[in-house]
């Protein structure tokens, strides 16, 4: 019942008005002498303007490179300056910032030597936009803090409400809405004031964005529906496609499937008329995340797939790491972890190349997701740390609170509740301060699911009760209909299955209200547990028989191998073993192909169960050590801190096959595995020495503590030649420094933390200091193991996609 909140960066359309340039009529006096020279540069810029506003920025920047080039062969500063500013501009739009700098802070040289002040102070915004697209919050307020007086100081009151506005887009980005729209309410008026309608469509749709970052849908689309109409009548066309990309967005949050395709499509339409290439490929990316919201994941990657090569063939780098983090989405949700980490991988190179600091953090935070599916928990852990850090630093609010609870859910994954609630909590009070009532009742959500593992079911109700009204308030009916599905699975829990029946039974309409088609085979699945658990198989089979096909149909793997070991469970618990093989078997080798080796351990664990009940303990014994083995290997993944708990949590398989070795005369057997699973660590720091591990850090490390190793026995040799009581406290502070620094070592990497588990030749070694006739095996279970197999926990409604 874990729900999982991946975030992946849906495109937003910011529209910030950047004010005029007053260089054109300057240059224009200047080389009235040389006029048909001056006016072709001028129409290479115009040229090269045009292109930048149709999305055509490589040929934008080849255009402002001939201009540039005639500029400085006129020796015509101004002139020069505006190329160098065009430039830049295209350089930024494709995602190139550091060349953007470069270009920016070329162009602020000629503008200041020419005292051209409104020059100077449009170089310094878009400087400050370069800093925004990478992240750095802090520079980009500096630079629009720099241009803000000057815009004043010239008076010029257009370029005053744009920087007012662009600060405005900063402070939203921050997650202050407060002071946000603070500066759009300041750059509102003048935009009015000044008749600039374009500039004050545009402010109106960026307080749309905050309202819509708040969860206030009805006042967002109240602003958007304010600008849409200035837009037309400005025959603004591509902010005319923006708007409706952002109310299409709205509709995406709410829920409403239809309704946000038909705005996208009547975006996508707009944005193909203007030539807007750029536009084209970020709401045709936009619409593939629509439909993997639907659960339509070959339409989802059809759209993904139009959207990439546009991204290219503009030379939109950001656009096309945001595309391809997308598909990394689609493939992770079709259980394809290979895939989607190799579109996940790629993304990432992107983003570190042309420094776009808050989607790293977002992919990394998505592969962390990954691995955590995987079960490689510390891996996930270590790609969440890196996404939280990068979070931080850029003051990516909404992205650090989405890490956090990555991070919780990777502990609630591994039964450290008390670790899980710490980092629930801090992402819960990220998002009450930053004013996201959708994120804050998503983080209640997950608290609700912590303390229903905890067995206190009070308090989970508690929570999630909390969390219900506010996805009314904000009109999310997806995640409405996620909180009543757990509060049905509490009451499940508690064994009142009316009561559990009865929330599930309020989630399955909203999940098809909503074209949810995952939540919807997610409900379903779920009341077949429940009439299992009430003992009624057939209504059981029934409404796994309906999931099961919607799962098939959404390409949901994962799923569709837990409600085939569900059914299998059915046909196993009416005493029919072959149907109940059947559909173990179905599920074991999809379970394998999508990498859920946790999975796959409990299929083979009740494969081993259908042999011992058919009488084949040979094959019950195989099936149930390949299970443990792949136990034994996902423990081998994990820091030594969680590893005890892994061991209580999985040990159904252990009891099964060490009862069926000890019925089937093979107790060495059996004291084997009973040690090796039930034991998980053997303090003996000399299996640290001269050991080679894969991991280079850990090696490093190892090397260090070996060195150190190696002072201890030099220290030990001098004692025997040489004794004396400084030499022995020497050793003995050394030996305890050694010791610890095992321990870390132990503590830090599984790959150490694996060295002291038990072996079988631990086990030997322990067995020639016993008795004759004895054995050291763990107390056998009173009872043999269940009759009932071991089942899957039920499911959790699909993630959602967080906005950034």
């Amino acid at each position: 019942m874990i729900g999982r909140w991946v975030s992946s960066l849906l495109t937003v359309s910011l529209l910030l008005g950047m004010g005029s340039l007053s260089p054109w009529v300057e240059a224009q006096t200047v080389l009235a002498q040389e006029r048909m020279s001056a006016r072709e540069v001028r129409e290479l810029l115009l040229q090269g303007a045009q292109q930048t506003q149709q999305g055509r920025p490589v040929q934008a920047i080849e255009t402002f490179e001939r201009a540039l080039g005639a500029a400085r062969q006129l020796q015509v500063r101004e002139l020069e300056a505006v190329a160098l500013l065009g430039i830049g501009r295209n350089y930024n739009r494709i995602g190139q910032r550091q060349k953007a700098l470069e270009f920016y802070e070329q162009a602020l040289i000629p503008f200041q030597e020419t005292n051209n002040r409104s020059g100077e102070a449009s170089i310094l915004t878009n400087i400050g936009l370069v800093y925004y697209a990478l992240g750095n919050r802090t520079k980009s307020l500096d630079y629009f803090n720099q241009a803000l007086p000057i815009f004043r100081e010239v008076g010029d009151r257009p370029g005053e409400a744009a920087t007012l506005n662009n600060i405005g887009m900063v402070y939203n980005a921050l997650g202050k809405r407060t002071e946000a729209l603070n500066y759009y309410n300041q750059a509102l008026p003048i935009r009015r004031e000044v008749g600039d309608r374009s500039g004050e469509a545009s402010t109106l749709n960026n307080i749309g964005l905050v309202y819509n970052a708040l969860g206030n849908r009805t006042e967002a689309l109240n602003y958007y529906s304010q600008a849409f109409p200035i837009m037309r009548e400005e025959g603004d066309r591509s902010g005319e496609a923006a708007t409706l990309n952002n109310i299409a967005l709205v509709y995406y949050s709410l829920g409403n499937r239809t309704q946000a395709l038909n705005y996208f499509n009547q975006a996508l339409l707009i944005r193909r008329e203007v030539g807007d290439r750029s536009g084209e490929a970020n709401t045709l990316n936009n619409m593939g995340l629509v439909y993997n919201a639907l659960g339509n994941r070959a339409e989802a990657l059809n759209y993904f797939n139009q959207a990439l090569p546009i991204m290219r063939e503009v030379g939109d780098r950001s656009g096309e790491a945001n595309t391809l983090n997308n598909m990394g989405l689609v493939y992770n949700a079709l259980g394809d972890r290979t895939q989607a980490l190799n579109y996940y991988n790629q993304a990432l190179l992107i983003r570190r190349e042309v420094g776009d600091r808050p989607g790293e953090a977002t992919t990394l935070n998505n592969i962390g997701g990954v691995y955590d599916g995987l079960g490689n928990q510390t891996k996930a852990l270590d790609y969440y740390n890196q996404a939280l850090e990068i979070a931080r630093q850029v003051g990516d609010h909404p992205g650090e609170s989405s890490t956090l609870t990555g991070i919780g859910l990777v502990y609630d994954a591994l039964g450290n509740r008390s670790k899980a609630l710490d980092y629930y909590n801090q992402a819960l009070e990220i998002a009450r301060q930053v004013g996201d009532r959708s994120g804050e009742a998503a983080t209640l959500n997950n608290i609700g699911l912590v303390y229903d593992a905890l067995g206190n079911r009070t308090e989970a109700l508690n929570y999630y009760r909390q969390a219900l009204p506010m996805t009314r308030e904000v009109g999310d009916r997806a995640g409405e209909a996620a909180t009543i599905h757990n509060i049905g699975a509490v009451y499940n829990d508690l064994g009142n299955r009316t009561e559990a029946l009865n929330y599930y039974r309020q989630a399955l309409p909203m999940t098809r209200e909503v074209g949810d088609r995952s939540g919807e085979a997610t409900t379903l699945n779920n009341i077949g547990l429940v009439y299992n658990a009430l003992g009624n198989r057939t209504e059981a089979l029934n409404y796994y028989n309906q999931a099961l096909p919607i799962m098939q149909e959404v390409g949901d793997r994962s799923g569709e191998a837990r409600t085939l070991n569900n059914i299998g469970l059915v046909y196993y618990s009416l005493g029919n073993r072959t149907q109940a093989f059947k559909y173990f078997n179905q599920a074991l080798p999809i379970r394998q192909e999508v990498g859920d080796r946790s999975g796959e351990a409990r299929t083979l664990s009740n494969m081993g169960l259908v042999y011992r009940d058919t009488n084949q303990p040979d094959k019950a014994i195989t099936y149930w050590e390949d299970s443990l083995n792949i136990l034994l290997s996902l423990r081998s993944e994990l820091q030594k801190e969680f590893r005890e708990t892994f061991l209580q949590t999985n040990r159904g398989p252990t009891v099964a096959l060490v009862d069926i070795l000890i019925d089937q005369n093979q107790p060495q057997r059996a004291f084997e595995w009973a040690n090796r699973v039930t034991t998980y660590e053997l303090a003996d720091y000399n299996r640290l020495i001269g050991v080679r591990v894969a991991n280079p850090e850990a090696q490093a490390a190892l090397d260090d503590w070996n060195e150190q190793s190696q002072q201890v026995q030099a220290l030990r040799q001098q004692l025997r030649d040489n004794f004396s009581t400084d030499l022995v406290d020497q050793m003995r502070d050394l030996e305890a420094q050694v010791n610890q620094q095992a321990e870390t070592l132990a503590n830090t990497y599984p790959e150490v933390a694996e060295l002291f588990e038990i072996q079988p030749e631990d086990l030997s070694q322990l067995q020639t200091i016993l008795p004759p006739g004895n054995r050291c095996l763990t107390t056998r279970s009173p009872h043999k193991y269940p009759k009932r197999s071991q089942h899957d926990r039920p499911l959790s409604p699909q993630p959602r996609q967080s906005q950034r």
